[in-house]
């Protein structure tokens, strides 16, 4: 069905927005919230029934779903969702039915083209991957990176092309699943949208014939007529008889033209599609099959979660290609503000901010420049775009969806990780693992070893080397891997807490520099203020100031 609320149509069926003529990307959860929103106009829908409905029920956070909503209303603009307090949202806007549902783009229009940058290399690779897929040679790509890195972007830009030459590609989302975990969600989901695709009867058809034990779980894709022959034949079947039948299917498919399917968000797959995934991989027979998997570089690189072990198996030995996405250079983080804001006449000193503070994190660049548009910091007139505020007002914006990326990504950490990474940003973006030891008194060892196993899974810090203090000991230093880091963790730790951190931080550095204490006065100073010991901390701000005046 296709909806209009002006300047904006949604057509249900085919999950496509435009705003005029232009169709706008917006990524499968906003879409989604937007659906069942749209579905239920005029409505208070409150957080749990949103939750059961674009979530399966599956426990999200709130700072999840507020980070889908602002991304919704940075396409949608403001007034058209409004958010109840305590309570839940409502579709806001005036809706009116535009007939049928549109089974195709609307005529003329293309494909849009993605704005993306620093990627061209690995945009080759998959292109490379899908040429020896269409010549009968199975592919599995697996891309991985942090959150925000631009997995999903760089495997949609991949997708838009596939499109535009007709090929059939296909994705599934796997979610994160806090109860009894349910087998092949992401699986059932891709089977779905071939259903749905020009191609539907020919799946029913493959599925009925070659997989019924696997088309016994999911009824609703077999037509009425077939369900007792399926149910029939599916008897006795067994997991390992399942997953092979499937693969037999969709190799039956990809026989009479090529097959894409998409796998995003593995670190939250269930087993059963991770073992299905490593049976593809190592099967012999040809198939112009490619699939691609993103996950996130944390979760995938620890060494008990399954995914690391099927990965690395099927790099090695089955030749699957993997992709790992690092941030974007500087110069890439320019040439993006160009051609997103052709002809505008921005400082370049603003652009060396925005540079700085995204640090080449694709979502971060994006988020922010989006929020300096929504608070008329980057406006248009007569063609032209123009900053209208200073520089120093945009180095210190923060956009709120990336303060919230940040927070679920240490929401998932233990309680200890949480703690020493919230210690470490009271000693500053670099600091000394010995530091932390002492706030936290801890053992040195035990915290050195914390920090390198969140270095190995690729959170938040990296390794900066070793320090000799004047006591001769000696110790690793570390770094936030982003001061937007430090910030978000800066702002976690309790008042009390930090106070007592700052203090026996301070303490340490004392005992350590001993008769050369004078040298970090400035430093100590500071530490001294914030545990609230005014007396110690003026002595060490006079200790400072004299030795500023020598000096000078």
């Amino acid at each position: 069905m296709m909806l209009a609320f002006p300047p904006f149509r949604i057509d249900l069926d085919e999950e496509r927005l435009w705003k005029g003529t232009t169709q706008l990307t917006l990524r499968r959860k906003p879409f989604a919230i937007l659906r069942y929103l749209v579905a239920n106009p005029k409505r208070l829908v409150t957080h749990d029934e949103l939750l059961e409905h674009v979530w399966g029920g599956t426990a999200v956070s709130e700072s999840a779903v507020r980070s889908h909503l602002h991304e919704l209303r940075q396409v949608l603009g403001e007034g058209v969702i409004e958010t109840v307090i305590g309570r839940g949202y409502r579709f806001a806007a005036e809706l009116s039915d535009e007939g049928q549902p549109s089974r195709a783009m609307p005529r003329g229009e293309a494909i849009p083209v993605r704005l993306i940058v620093g990627r061209a290399a690995e945009l080759e690779v998959l292109r490379a991957a899908f040429a020896r897929a269409e010549s009968g040679h199975r592919q599995l790509c697996f891309v991985t990176g942090d959150p925000g890195i631009g997995k999903t972007t760089l495997v949609d830009t991949f997708l838009d092309e596939l499109q535009r030459r007709q090929v059939l590609a296909v994705r599934g989302q796997c979610v994160e699943q806090h109860g009894t975990p349910e087998s092949y969600l992401a699986v059932i989901e891709i089977l779905g949208a071939l259903r749905r695709s020009a191609r539907g009867e020919a799946v029913a058809t493959a599925l009925v014939r070659y997989a019924p034990t696997f088309a016994a779980q999911v009824p609703h894709l077999i037509p009425d007529s077939q369900i007792e022959e399926v149910t029939r034949r599916a008897r006795g079947g067994t997991e390992a008889k399942m997953v092979r039948e499937l693969i037999e299917a969709l190799e039956e498919l990809a026989t009479q033209q090529p097959i894409v399917l998409v796998l995003e968000d593995l670190q939250w797959s269930d087993i059963a599609t991770i073992d299905m995934l490593s049976y593809i991989g190592q099967r012999k027979e040809l198939a112009r099959l490619l699939v691609i998997g993103t996950s996130r570089r944390a979760e995938a690189q620890t060494v008990a979660h399954p995914l690391n072990r099927v990965m690395r198996s099927l790099i090695a030995r089955a030749g699957a290609t993997a992709i790992p996405l690092e941030r974007i250079a500087v110069a890439d983080v320019q040439t993006f503000i160009n051609l997103r804001f052709s002809g505008h006449v921005f400082p370049a000193d603003m652009l060396a901010a925005v540079a700085k503070i995204t640090d080449g994190t694709p979502l971060f660049m994006v988020s922010l420049l989006d929020e300096l548009i929504a608070r008329g910091m980057l406006v248009e007139q007569d063609g032209t775009w123009t900053l209208t505020s200073s520089t120093s007002d945009v180095a210190a914006h923060r956009p709120d969806s990336v303060t919230q990326l940040i927070d679920i990504q240490l929401d998932r950490l233990t309680v200890t990780e949480q703690r020493l990474l919230e210690t470490a940003s009271a000693i500053g973006l670099t600091f000394s693992s010995s530091l932390v030891a002492a706030a936290l008194e801890r053992p040195l060892e035990e915290v050195d070893d914390q920090c390198e196993d969140l270095i190995r899974r690729g959170l938040f810090l990296r390794h900066e080397g070793t320090e000799e203090w004047p006591d001769g000991a000696v110790h690793s230093r570390y770094a936030m891997t982003h001061g937007l880091v430090q910030e978000v963790c800066m702002g976690r730790g309790a008042p009390v807490r930090r106070q007592r951190w700052h203090k026996l931080i301070a303490e340490r550095l004392e005992l350590a520099y001993g008769e050369r204490v004078a040298e970090i006065s400035h430093v100590l100073a500071t530490h001294l203020d914030k545990a609230g010991l005014c007396a110690r901390a003026i002595h060490y701000y006079a200790v400072a100031a004299r030795r500023t005046s020598v000096r000078l």
